[in-house]
């Protein structure tokens, strides 16, 4: 979980929990949460603190996690700079 936790590293959110199986960072509208699944792969939960949307991806390994959070961080970045209104 330390390559993960250094690789959502950003200034634009806040790393609220940090566990051996989990990570959860939050932003004033988002809270993101990283957890190793004990049989296989990792999980993503994005929720929403101003509605009751929830949005969970599966990956089968650390790779394709990686993967994922390279591609999407500044999306998510851009989220907290230039919010939907």
């Amino acid at each position: 979980m330390n390559n993960i936790l250094s690789l959502i590293n950003s200034r634009y959110w806040v790393v609220v929990a940090s566990t051996d199986d989990e990570i959860t960072f939050t932003t004033e509208r988002h809270e993101y949460t990283i957890s190793k699944r004990p049989i296989l792969g990792y999980r993503l939960t994005i929720s929403s603190f101003n509605s009751i949307d929830r949005d969970e991806t599966i990956f089968k390994d650390e790779e394709e996690l990686i993967s994922f959070i390279k591609s999407n961080k500044p999306v998510w970045e851009e989220k907290v700079v230039k919010p939907l209104i």
